[in-house]
């Protein structure tokens, strides 16, 4: 069992019994712990402790396609071009790990600019890599243009949204910038 989850605390009870008011308390405490931290650890640490790992299986199906599941149990079919021996039937890895950055980053501005009621008709992410010349070849530059469409765009609530994900949010981000230079830029075309 990875995770023991115990919590302390008091909970009451009301009950309206016949007109009559009946309060029970009962005091429940327990420990929580996290094996991956192996210690003891607060109510905040427990929702970190919690997050900060997946599992994904991804299972060959034959010649280069892999099946690959998601945490959430969605599976997607991974292959490459056929110029590599593959079908082209299937996403490419690196170019997924593009996808992901920006599907990252696009949930949380999405979100922002939900939060902040700021309207817009349309969004779209182009994402660019540039990889290596040597193996093992990786995105050694990769630029992110967001792209607003909309009447009248509220263009400082849009850059902040899109700031809050680049400089606070988006961990897929933070991930690339390991290992790659990355360049951002927003674009607003007011229709």
């Amino acid at each position: 069992m990875p995770y023991v989850y115990l919590f302390s605390g008091i909970f009451e009870l009301i009950r309206n019994i016949n007109g009559i008011k009946a309060t029970l308390n009962v005091f429940v405490s327990v420990d929580i712990t996290c094996d991956r931290l192996n210690k003891r650890i607060t109510t905040q640490e427990t929702k970190n402790c919690l997050n900060m790992s997946h599992k994904v299986v991804t299972h060959w199906k034959g010649n280069l396609q892999f099946d690959s599941d998601n945490p959430s149990g969605k599976t997607l079919l991974m292959d490459t071009s056929l110029e590599n021996g593959g079908y082209n039937s299937g996403l490419a890895p690196k170019a997924m790990m593009l996808s992901s950055l920006a599907g990252c980053s696009g949930l949380d501005v999405v979100s922002i600019l939900k939060k902040m009621k700021v309207p817009f008709s349309d969004f779209r992410i182009d994402t660019y890599g540039e990889l290596t010349d040597e193996h093992p070849k990786y995105y050694h530059t990769v630029s992110v243009e967001y792209h607003f469409y909309g009447d009248h765009l509220d263009e400082d609530k849009i850059k902040k949204a899109v700031d809050l994900s680049i400089e606070k949010y988006c961990g897929v981000m933070e991930m690339f910038r390991k290992f790659s230079e990355v360049k951002t830029s927003i674009h607003y075309h007011n229709i």
